[in-house]
Order: structure tokens, then C-alpha cells, then sequence
């Protein structure tokens, strides 16, 4: 690709272009270094820096004219970013179709279950929290939407290998920093919204600006999944053309369900689509799955597949790694493993587990450091009321002390029915050695995660590992 390619009016001369990159330290030769302002630093900085390491071109905000390098200004270099990724790696006007999920909880769920119910009748790509599969590679990653650079490597991976639905997970940090703009979206699903990261949005209805930005983005061609049952169904709707598909247990939803029942083991429900209704049976357990079964669904048909196919593909499905994971290994009461980590989220996990327990329940959980502070107490308020026995413990701390998290998440707080268990295996171990027959224990708030950051440390520290390991050398 030449500079020449992308800025017809370039007036230097025709570089070729090795690489698209904001990161000055991974520089190669030949590359267009695109100076990102975030949240803690200002790549403009370090344009010096990705010249001398090869950058031959710089996409700038402010131009700098003691810099010995061609320079081009734009309005927003995030903005930029996006554009120049998808021309580097041709992924613009793409084959492929795009099905995006955004919403507070049930974006992993909804997105692995779409990647599934669709693998008999497509080929089809993940991308999102658990990181990225297709055509048999599996790929981690820290985001749950990577930058526009590594999005678009992907993207033209997927390309190669014939990839022809990807499904993928859209965080608001994404929409409001560009990362998805150049994407062409066929289906938008909206799942839910409650109060978070308001650390980076600074409101709520910020936060909801940002996440409506993937329904405006929307051609009047496509499709948008709305949750019927959420309060704010109706101002996502107002937010797009395309056309609108609701589901949820309202009946005047176009996918929606009844007669739903549980028990350990996984649900039933009738499901009524437009055309007729089916009964569902799927290994997924709690109310917020069937909503994401539906979703799933409605998604797929919007694409042209096969409901029933679907209905039949979603029987078989195992857990979502990390989402209402049931860990059995042969102890005499229930353990459920799930990423829950706001404050909705853990009180709907809570509530499930209630039905599936017939003494007492327990919930392992703590809160991330370096983000979101006004939610820990609302975490630790939720933890005591829906749970018997509470133990607030370490999660991702970051740079933070996790004893001042843990005294952020119980300030005021007036029940007793907790303990503080810092080492968060520790606290699981608890959890598992105090549990007799008839209970059940949640470990919630870091689901499939390896990773435990802990003063600029990553510590390897897996919640379904150590449970299992624990259970074994108990039980077995």
C-alpha cells in the first residue's frame, strides 16, 4: 500500500507502507506511526521516537514542525487509525458479515452462542473477551475489542481462511475511541444496560451514547436485536434505521419466551418466533442465558439461517468458559463459576443459584482496582443480601491495595454475614471447605481469566483451575 493509496493529495513522495501501528516501540521500517491522545499518555510524544526506529510518516493531531518527518494532520488520529487498518489489510467492503454485541452483561455468552448455533450451516469467527477463534486457531488478547490494527489483522486472517459470519463482542470503550467505525455491521444486538464504566465515561449517559453509536452506524438494509424487556429498549431503537427485531419474555416481542424451567442440570422453554414455536432445551442455565439463546437466534435468522437447525445445534451446547460454569467433581453441593463483576450481573447469577440451592449460598467476589469506585459498595451490598455467606477477596487489583478496595466494598455496610479473605485462593478455599450437602458456592467477577494483575505483576491465577484442583484433592 502507498501513502499516495489512502491521502490522494499527498504531496511527498510514493512511500510504501510496511506497517500501521500506535505503538512507537513495535515500529518496523516503512511504517505510518499514528499518534494516539489516551487516557494516560499523548502519542504525539513519541513520534521522535517511532522515527528514529523507522516510521516514515507520521498521522498527527497537531502538527510539529521541529520534526524531521512528513506529517498528516487529521481531526481525530482514533478516528484515522481505524481507516488506515482496514486499507492496510484490505478488509474495507469486506465479504465477510459482521454481527455486533454490545450491552453491559451477556456479551461473551451471546456472542459464543451465536458462534456456535452458526457452525453448521457457516463459517464463522469470534472475537471478544475470550479472546479470538476461527477455522480451528484460537487466539488470546487482553480487549474485549482489540484496537483497529490488530481488529483488522484478524479480519484479513478471517478473510483467508474463508471466514463467512464473524461474530464479536463491541465494547463502548471501542465505539467511543473508533476502533469499530470502518466495520460494516449486519446486525447490531442489544443486550442489556446498567451502570459501568463510568470511570472512562465520566456518565451514564455517556456511557449509553457510546453504546448507541453501534445502532446509528446502522443502514436501513441491516438488522437491530433489542432486548423488548430492558428500560432502555426503546431509546436504542429510536437510535438506528435498520430494521428492528425485539426479544425477551414480553409477548409482543418477535422472539420471546415462556413456560421457562431449570434445575441443575440446564433450561426449557417455549420459544414463539415470527412464524411458529418451538420448545428449547439447552445445557445453559439462569434466565439471562435463555435471553441470550434468543438473541443468538434472532441474530442468526436476520442473517437467513435456519431456525430450526438452531433450536436443535443449541441442545448440545457446553458452558461458555467462565459464564455459569458448573464445576462437578463429585462434592456433595453445587459450585458455579461466572464472570459477573457489576452489579446486575451478580445479582441475576445470585438469584439463579437461590434456585439451585437448598441451604446455603455462597459468593466469592471482590472488585477490580483503577476504575468504576462508585459501584464496589453496590457489589458488596448485592453480595450480603442475595447470598448467605459473603468473602470479599482480591479481583484484578492493579496498582490499588486490595484491603482498600475490599473497605471501599463493605463501607457502611450493616449485615455481618461476610469475611474478608484477601488471597483470593484463599478465599475460594474457604468457600469450598465451609460448603456442605445442599449448598452452593459462586465464585463470580473474573470468570476464565488466567491473569491476576497485582502491582505490575501478572500473577497466573485461574478461578476454574484452582476450584477444580481443590475439589479433587478433597473429594476424590
Amino acid at each position: 500500500m502507498l501513502v499516495k493509496d489512502i491521502y490522494p493529495d499527498w504531496q511527498g513522495n510514493s512511500i510504501e507502507v510496511t506497517q500501521v501501528t500506535y505503538n512507537s516501540q513495535a515500529i518496523i521500517p516503512g511504517a505510518i506511526f499514528v499518534a494516539l491522545r489516551g487516557e494516560n499518555t499523548d502519542g504525539h510524544k513519541y513520534i521522535s521516537d517511532a522515527v528514529s526506529r523507522g516510521a516514515q510518516v507520521a498521522i498527527v493531531e497537531v502538527v510539529d514542525e521541529s520534526l524531521d518527518v512528513p506529517q498528516i494532520k487529521v481531526a481525530n488520529t482514533q478516528a484515522e487509525l481505524a481507516v488506515l487498518a482496514a486499507h492496510f489489510y484490505q478488509t474495507l467492503n469486506s465479504p465477510m458479515q459482521f454481527v455486533g454485541i454490545t450491552g453491559t452483561d451477556g456479551k461473551t455468552s451471546t456472542a459464543s452462542i451465536i458462534e456456535y448455533l452458526l457452525a453448521d450451516q457457516k463459517s464463522v469467527g469470534y472475537i471478544g473477551t475470550n479472546g479470538v477463534r476461527f477455522a480451528d486457531r484460537v487466539e488470546p488478547h487482553t480487549l474485549t475489542t482489540p484496537l483497529a490494527p490488530e481488529l483488522h489483522r484478524i479480519f484479513s486472517d478471517m478473510q483467508k481462511a474463508e471466514v463467512d459470519v464473524v461474530a464479536m463482542e463491541v465494547s463502548s470503550h471501542a465505539l467511543a475511541l473508533h476502533r469499530v467505525d470502518t466495520i460494516d455491521f449486519d446486525v447490531a444486538v442489544f443486550t442489556n444496560l446498567t451502570h459501568d464504566h463510568l470511570d472512562f465515561h465520566g456518565t451514564f449517559e455517556n456511557y449509553m451514547a457510546a453504546k448507541q453509536l453501534l445502532f446509528r452506524g446502522l443502514g436501513a438494509d441491516k438488522t437491530a436485536i433489542i432486548n423488548i424487556d430492558d428500560p432502555y429498549a426503546k431509546q436504542f431503537a429510536a437510535a438506528t434505521k435498520a430494521k428492528v427485531v425485539y426479544y425477551g419474555v414480553n409477548p409482543k416481542a418477535d422472539y420471546w419466551a415462556e413456560a421457562i424451567e431449570f434445575d441443575q442440570f440446564g433450561s426449557k422453554f417455549q420459544l414463539h418466533t415470527p412464524d411458529e414455536a418451538y420448545t428449547v432445551r439447552t445445557k445453559l442455565l439462569a434466565t439471562f442465558n435463555i435471553y441470550n439463546i434468543m438473541a443468538a437466534i434472532a441474530s442468526g435468522a436476520a442473517l437467513g439461517l435456519d431456525i430450526e437447525k438452531m433450536i436443535a445445534r443449541i441442545e448440545m451446547m457446553p458452558a461458555v468458559d467462565g459464564r455459569m460454569e458448573l464445576i462437578n467433581e463429585g462434592q456433595p453441593f453445587a459450585v458455579v463459576v461466572d464472570f459477573a463483576h457489576a452489579s446486575a450481573a451478580l445479582e441475576n447469577v445470585l438469584k439463579f443459584a437461590r434456585t439451585i440451592t437448598a441451604n446455603k449460598l455462597y459468593v466469592v467476589i471482590g472488585a477490580a482496582g483503577a476504575r468504576d469506585t462508585i459501584k464496589r459498595p453496590v457489589m458488596g451490598n448485592v453480595a450480603v443480601t442475595n447470598a448467605d455467606v459473603a468473602v470479599f477477596t482480591t479481583d484484578d487489583p492493579y496498582f490499588e491495595d486490595p484491603d482498600d478496595i475490599i473497605d471501599d466494598m463493605v463501607a457502611g455496610m450493616i449485615a455481618t454475614n461476610y469475611v474478608r479473605i484477601v488471597d483470593r485462593a484463599e478465599a475460594i478455599a474457604y468457600a469450598l471447605d465451609q460448603a456442605g450437602p445442599g449448598d452452593c458456592v459462586v465464585v463470580a467477577g473474573r470468570g476464565n481469566y488466567d491473569i491476576l494483575p497485582i502491582k505490575g505483576v501478572d500473577v497466573h491465577f485461574n478461578d476454574i483451575d484452582f476450584s477444580r484442583e481443590f475439589l479433587q484433592k478433597k473429594y476424590k
